[in-house]
Order: C-alpha cells, then sequence, then structure tokens
C-alpha cells in the first residue's frame, strides 16, 4: 500500500477515535495492518489501544508487540503494556468460561438430567483444556454409557464422542440430536453398460480444507467415459478453479426438503459423504434417502448412527475385519452397519502439493538448539490420554518443546498449569494461532517429530506431516479413528513408526528425540516414498474407487444387498 494512502487512513482512524468511535477506528485500520505488516508505530500504536478500549485484549497485546520492534527505545514499556493486555484477556476469558462452568455444574448437580447443561459443561471443559475435570467426568459418561443410560448417548458431539472414547460398542451408541432417518429404499434403475452418476457433498471452505482438496481431486481424476461426477455444495458460485469445469449443483439457501427433493431429481447413482458428522457434515440431509446407494469415506471417522448408509470405505488397518465381525455380533447396533469396502492399499489419499517455502525458526520466534514436537491439532482433540502422551514424551526428553495450536488465551493458562504440576515448566510449551492447512504446512517443516492425538487421531496433520517428511509415530487403538495414523503409516512404508502399544510409542519418540540421524535418514525415507506412495496416488486411488463403484453398482442392478466386499488391487 502506499504511503499517502496509509496516512490518509491514519489520519481517519485517529480522528474516529478521537471522537470515541472506537468501533470505526477499528474497521478502518484492521484490513489494513492485516495486508501490511511493514506498517508504521503509529499506527499499530493506536489500534492497541483502539483494541483496548473495545476490550479486545489478545489483539492489543499483539499490536503493542509489533510497535515495540519497531520502537527499541520504548520496547519494555510496550511489552509490559502486552504482559498486562494478555492477563487481562485470560481474565476476561477466564470469567465468561468460569460462569459458563459454574452455571452448568450447577445445573448438573441440581439433580434430573438436563441435556443443555451437559452438553455446555463437556463442551466448555474442552474448549478451556480443563484436563482434570475432563477425566473425571469422561469417566462418569462411560459409567452410563455402560449402564446404557440412553439420556447421556447425545452429550457430545460426535467428534467430542471420539477424542475420549476408543470403544467401538459405546461408539455405536452415540446418537445426534437429529430426527430419526427416513431410509426408504430406491429402486435402481440404471441400465447395465451405463454411466455411473457419482455425487460428491463438498465441504464449503476453506478452499484449502483436506477433505474438499481430496473430492476436488477425486472428481477430476475420474474416467469420463464410464462416470458422470457431480459436486454439491452451497457456496459453489465461488468455488476455486480447481471445481469450476466439474458440474454441480447448489443447494445454498435451501430448506431442507427442498434441497431433498432436489438431490433426487438430479439422476444420482451413489451418493459419496466424506464428512458425516463432522464440522462441514450435512447429517439434515443424509438421514434421507437421496439416492439408490449412499456411501461414507472418512474424511470424519465418527459411524453414521441415524444417517442413511450402504458402504463405508476402509481398508484392513483402519477397520480389520475380526473387529467388524466383533462389533456386529456384540449386543447393540453395529458400530458399522452399513457394508465395509475394502480397499487394497489406504482408505483415503491426498493430492500431492509441494511444500510451501519453509520460514526460519528464527521468524517464527521458536528455538534453535530445541528439539521441536509439533502438534497442530483441533483444541478438542486434546483429550486427557494425550496430554498424558505428550507429558510423557516431555519427561523423557529435556531438550524438547511442545508447539500447539491453541487461541484461546485461558486454554493455554489452563494447560500450562496442568503441565507445571506434572514437573514440565511452561516454557516448554510453545502455543500459536490455529491457521489455514498451507501455513501450517510452512510451520511444520520447522519441527522435528509430530506428535498426533488419541485415541482419535488427526487424518490432516498426519498427511501433513508425512507431505513435509516428517516423522509421526503412532500406535493402533481399537476402533477406527484410533487407527488412521496406522493406516497411512503402514501404506507409506513407514511401519517401523509403528508402535505396539502407549508405552511403546512414548519410548519411540523418545528415541527419535535423542537420535538425530535417526530423524534425518527417517525425513529422507518419508519423502523418497511421497513419489511412489499409494496416500499421495489419487490416480491410483481413484481407479480403486471406480471398481469399488462397479460392484455396488452390479449388486444393486441385480436386486442384492449391501454386503461386505474387497476390492483387488490390479498391480498387486
Amino acid at each position: 500500500m502506499a504511503a499517502d494512502a496509509m496516512s490518509d487512513n491514519l489520519a481517519a482512524a485517529l480522528a474516529l477515535y478521537v471522537s470515541g468511535d472506537y468501533q470505526g477506528t477499528y474497521a478502518t485500520l484492521q484490513p489494513l495492518l492485516a495486508k501490511n505488516q511493514d506498517a508504521g508505530p503509529q499506527a499499530l500504536l493506536v489500534m492497541a489501544q483502539c483494541c483496548a478500549k473495545l476490550e479486545q485484549f489478545t489483539e492489543a497485546a499483539t499490536f503493542y508487540r509489533r510497535a515495540g520492534k519497531l520502537l527499541p527505545a520504548q520496547a519494555s514499556v510496550l511489552i509490559t503494556l502486552a504482559d498486562k493486555m494478555e492477563r487481562s484477556g485470560v481474565e476476561k476469558a477466564s470469567a465468561l468460561e468460569i460462569e459458563a462452568l459454574t452455571a452448568s455444574r450447577r445445573a448438573i448437580r441440581a439433580g434430573g438430567f438436563d441435556l443443555h447443561s451437559w452438553q455446555t459443561y463437556r463442551a466448555t471443559l474442552r474448549h478451556t483444556l480443563n484436563i482434570d475435570e475432563m477425566r473425571v467426568s469422561d469417566q462418569a459418561v462411560r459409567d452410563r454409557l455402560n449402564r446404557r443410560q440412553e439420556a447421556y448417548y447425545s452429550v457430545d458431539s460426535q467428534t467430542v464422542h471420539l477424542s475420549w472414547c476408543d470403544d467401538e460398542i459405546l461408539n455405536g451408541l452415540w446418537r445426534s440430536d437429529l430426527p430419526a432417518a427416513k431410509p426408504a429404499s430406491q429402486t435402481w434403475k440404471k441400465h447395465a453398460g451405463s454411466k455411473l452418476k457419482i455425487a460428491y457433498l463438498l465441504a464449503d471452505e476453506p478452499q484449502d480444507d483436506p477433505q474438499r482438496c481430496l473430492v476436488l481431486s477425486l472428481a477430476a481424476a475420474h474416467d469420463q467415459a464410464d462416470f458422470e461426477v457431480l459436486l454439491i455444495g452451497s457456496r459453489l458460485q465461488t468455488a476455486d478453479e480447481a471445481s469450476k469445469e466439474i458440474p454441480s449443483l447448489s443447494i445454498s439457501d435451501l430448506r431442507e426438503d427442498d434441497a431433498v427433493a432436489t438431490l433426487r431429481t438430479a439422476g444420482i447413482d451413489i451418493l459419496v459423504d466424506p464428512l458425516g458428522y463432522g464440522e462441514q457434515g450435512r447429517p439434515n440431509l443424509l438421514r434421507h434417502r437421496i439416492a439408490p446407494l449412499h456411501l461414507a469415506m472418512a474424511g470424519h471417522p465418527g459411524t453414521r448412527t441415524g444417517l442413511v448408509c450402504d458402504y463405508l470405505l476402509a481398508d484392513t488397518v483402519v477397520l480389520p475385519q475380526p473387529v467388524k465381525a466383533s462389533a456386529a455380533t456384540a449386543k447393540t447396533e453395529a458400530p458399522y452397519s452399513p457394508a465395509i469396502c475394502y480397499l487394497p492399499e489406504a482408505f483415503t489419499v491426498t493430492p500431492p502439493t509441494l511444500n510451501p517455502p519453509a520460514q526460519s525458526r528464527q521468524q517464527r520466534g521458536l528455538p534453535e538448539n530445541r528439539i521441536i514436537l509439533a502438534a497442530f491439532h483441533p483444541i478438542d482433540s486434546i483429550s486427557p490420554r494425550t496430554a498424558d502422551l505428550w507429558r510423557d514424551i516431555l519427561l523423557q526428553t529435556d531438550d524438547s518443546v511442545l508447539w500447539s495450536t491453541c487461541d484461546n488465551n485461558y486454554a493455554r493458562s489452563n494447560f500450562s498449569a496442568w503441565m507445571k504440576r506434572q514437573g514440565i515448566d511452561e516454557n516448554r510449551l510453545l502455543f500459536c494461532t490455529p491457521a489455514r492447512a498451507t501455513e501450517h504446512a510452512s510451520w511444520i517443516q520447522l519441527a522435528d517429530i509430530a506428535l498426533d492425538c488419541f485415541p482419535s487421531n488427526n487424518q490432516s496433520s498426519t498427511l501433513a506431516a508425512l507431505q513435509a517428511g516428517l516423522p509421526i509415530p503412532t500406535f493402533p487403538g481399537v476402533n477406527f479413528a484410533s487407527r488412521i495414523t496406522a493406516s497411512l503409516l503402514h501404506a507409506h512404508g513407514l511401519d517401523e513408526l509403528i508402535a505396539r502399544d502407549a508405552d511403546a510409542y512414548v519410548a519411540l519418540c523418545a528415541t527419535l528425540a535423542r537420535d538425530k540421524r535417526a530423524r534425518a535418514a527417517l525425513k529422507q525415507k518419508i519423502l523418497a516414498q511421497n513419489a511412489v506412495s499409494p496416500v499421495f496416488d489419487v490416480a491410483s486411488f481413484t481407479s480403486h474407487l471406480e471398481a469399488a463403484y462397479r460392484s455396488m453398482a452390479g449388486r444393486a442392478a441385480a436386486g442384492l444387498e449391501p454386503e461386505d466386499f474387497s476390492v483387488t488391487n490390479p498391480q498387486a
């Protein structure tokens, strides 16, 4: 931005500030300072003071620190102000979160059962990383699920439920608060040899969302002679370049019944859902029968309980066949009630991308001579079990630091306090604000080892680590969500990173942290494998997927119900 333009905007912002219009000041300066990292100290100080007036204390601290770097003579004072703002931000967030916790605790202890109070209580515990109380609450819910107290089947979102519960049977008890599914069948009308019409539900944003990128890459890779592809979403009019050439159907602004009716008239043969009950999922639509066949891809690892689902994509690592069989014979609804389509190499794929230019550790404010353990996960993935494992790794590696994403200052404070009680000094905990996938891909290259979450592995973080050549050890759990990373590592030819159990996992991470040569050799191997791994081979995965679609269609055309089957690898 030209200096005179910045000067004009600064003058306007100052006038607004003097008049007491702090919202106007913020609206004037915020977009300019977001784009211009070289803004002068006066603009930064005005913005810092404006944020303080608006009680946006965390932002105020950021701008005071930026100004301090440009004004060495005043740096000490400005850093003190930034520290004060951060404390005020923690106190404000603390007050709100404590109020929510206190009110929900009181309601729970008053007797009876109030679903909203339970949901608020448990969501707040996770959002604030209240590890010890979370552990107690998780056990209380587990006990009630084991006693089949149905009122507790929906106290968590499915994402939160999976973050702490790795019991397949209890996973199968989870319920959403949606009305019951409407699974009426549809007659298969497609003639043999006709093109199959495959519709993919598409995440709306952000454009670099891993599941969105996956769907777009699959849609573009299909054999157009045999398959007609349709994208379904709400914001397709702002779609990126990758999706402009693919036919699409927008259901923006349509009510549920209207959207279902529109989709039913689109002539879809197989509806593919990668999202389930995940953040951008459309469970309200998927409780209706939209196409003759519904297929779930495990972009979100939870069961499709309460949704119309005929097949689930898996592989024999992420969902071993004996596990499926034992779950199906349990005295409850089977967690995986749809038929399973076992793919020959991996249950998922991701389009390969060039790693963005890496910043230096100094640029990111990271220590040069410490082992950096990267843990870029959503805050609600950090279960007590995950915290325990990370603590144990830190205790066994004195020169390591944990670098994690967290934008909640109160949660940072709680997590730091919990770690301190475990013997981990707070200066070994580095926090950064969650960013888009492309930024994480740049940051993760600065780390030495990536840490996973348990019992619900983070598929996107695992793929990002592999893309960057970063080792990400794991150990397989007993349900789908806890075996995702093991599946991806196995497909990538990295079985040496799959530990036997939790103790072996901690030992493996500690050994790698102490062995620079081993880490370097692993990085070379991972990067070499990236060029040939099925995890990054969209064409091969699409070929397997097309074979699966033909098999599913063949059974449907013959009037047969879905059943488990395996796709063979023609190159094996």
